[in-house]
């Protein structure tokens, strides 16, 4: 499967891919590239375990 998502940021596309998507726990990937910044990355895993 192939996804084509219009996003406003490569943060958003992050946040759609790491909790918007339907059981996205089950999802696996053949093939993840960084889309974000790591410090803004992290620190939506910090705010999400807050």
């Amino acid at each position: 499967m192939i996804g084509v998502l219009d996003v406003e940021s490569t943060d958003e596309l992050d946040q759609i891919i790491m909790a918007g998507l339907p059981r996205a726990e089950y999802l696996t990937f053949e093939q993840d590239l960084p889309v974000r910044e790591y410090a803004s990355f992290a620190g939506d895993i910090r705010r999400r375990w807050e």
